[in-house]
Parts: C-alpha cells; sequence; structure tokens
C-alpha cells in the first residue's frame, strides 16, 4: 500500500511544493505496517530573467514498524520480505539504494541566457546498514557515498547539446575510491 500527498502553494509570490511518499506492507496501513518514508520539498525563486528550481529530498528504505514510529526500526524487510518480493531480476523495484538504506539529494536547476538549461545534483547516500537482519544487494559491507553532478544543456543550431560531470567519493564494495566521468550528447532540438 503507498500514501503519496503533495501540498503546492505560493507564499509572497513565490511557488513551493510539499510532498512525501510512504510505502508499506499490507500487514497494516498504520500499525505492524513496516513503513518506508521519502520527504521532499521544491521552491521556484524568480531571479532576473529566470527561475531557479531548489529541490531537497530524503528518502529510506529502512522500515518503520508504525507508519510514525521513527526510531522503531525493522531491518531486512524492504524488498526482501519473506512474503513480498519488490525486485525484479534481482534489483529493487523503487529504491536505487536498495534496502535498508537513506538517501539525501539537493537539486538546483535554471535556464540562464541563450536557453542555456544549468543543472547541479548533491547526494548523500548511507547504503546498508550494519544492523543484524540487514539485507542489501548492492555492497557487501554498508558505505556511505557523496556524489555530485553538474549538467549543461544549450542549443547549437537545429541540435542540442548535453555536457555533464559527475564525481563520487567512493564506491561500492568490494570495489573502493572516488570516480569521476563526463558525458556528452548531441540530440534534435524538437
Amino acid at each position: 500500500m503507498n500514501f503519496d500527498l503533495r501540498y503546492t502553494n505560493v507564499l509572497q509570490g513565490v511557488p513551493y511544493s510539499l510532498y512525501t511518499q510512504v510505502m508499506n506492507r499490507d500487514t497494516g496501513p498504520f500499525t505492524h505496517s513496516a513503513s518506508n518514508h521519502l520527504f521532499g520539498a521544491s521552491l521556484w525563486l524568480p531571479v532576473d530573467d529566470t527561475v531557479v528550481r531548489l529541490t531537497a529530498e530524503y528518502a529510506s528504505t529502512i522500515s518503520t514498524q508504525n507508519f510514525f514510529s521513527f526510531g522503531k526500526y525493522q531491518y531486512g524487510v524492504t524488498y526482501e520480505d519473506a512474503v513480498y518480493r519488490w525486485n525484479y531480476r534481482g534489483r529493487s523495484m523503487g529504491a536505487s539504494v536498495d534496502t535498508d538504506s537513506r538517501l539525501a539529494s539537493f537539486q538546483a536547476s535554471f535556464i540562464g541566457g541563450n536557453g542555456i538549461n544549468y543543472s547541479f545534483s548533491f547526494d548523500h547516500a548511507m547504503i546498508g546498514s550494519p544492523a543484524p537482519g540487514s539485507v542489501n544487494r548492492l555492497t557487501t559491507t554498508p558505505i556511505t557515498i557523496n556524489s555530485g553532478e553538474l549538467r549543461l544543456s544549450f542549443p547549437l543550431g537545429q541540435f542540442k547539446f548535453d555536457l555533464a560531470g559527475r564525481y563520487q567519493d567512493d564506491q561500492l564494495r568490494p570495489n573502493s575510491g572516488g570516480l569521476f566521468g563526463v558525458e556528452s550528447r548531441i540530440r534534435m532540438a524538437l
């Protein structure tokens, strides 16, 4: 059972949105529910001739015993419960960090002069848990990874050119060490 709530409004000319998602098993909607949570907020700030969108999110795939019982955790339940299997071909359906993990994300984006789209994102992922009963298919031991990405997209005649640079300070085990990558793409402008 899933609950999705979103509230959108405008405060002193600035649009904003608050949202949450709760996913739980069918053992009970509020008690003994093995619930997972996502919380987020977006803000659209007018700056000069453009709008800057700021988004922050926090997600946890560590199940809580009840709907709002933060701190009463149940490890090894999300995506890998003995009754409910929420995975496909060995991958979890719904969370890139798999079971028993936490992910905090921040993103800023805006369209500048000449139609250039700028985007920056930062993620702080705590993947896996040392708690007894914890299960995570991505890493052999719990790991914390910080990653950042900067993207540019701009028109180039009848095409669009995309450029992205990424850095992460560690890798999923058994690998280790930082990674850096650059990616580019040309596509037809619509």
